[in-house]
């Protein structure tokens, strides 16, 4: 069964020819999958490994520099550019 929220404002003839009944549905909480950490720099190493890199060096290499970790990453989308 799919379960949905609708619009206030849906009218009732589509709820009704849908067969829903009812403006509003049951909401089901989508509930995440309990995992382990993954360490971070274990990924890294799988990448660096796959490249025949050092990991420090993958790293190095890809980091955020001060100035971008300071700058909002959606400010460019906002501007339009």
């Amino acid at each position: 069964m799919i379960r949905f929220a609708l619009d206030e404002d849906f009218p009732d003839t589509i709820i009704n020819a849908l067969g829903l009944g009812v403006p509003e549905a049951d909401l089901v909480p989508i509930l995440a999958q309990n995992r382990n950490h993954d360490d971070p720099w274990d990924e890294l190493q799988k990448i660096a490994n796959h490249k025949s890199m050092n990991v420090k060096d993958l790293f190095q290499t890809h980091k955020l520099s001060s100035n971008e970790l300071t700058q909002n990453p959606l400010a460019d989308q906002r501007s339009g550019r």
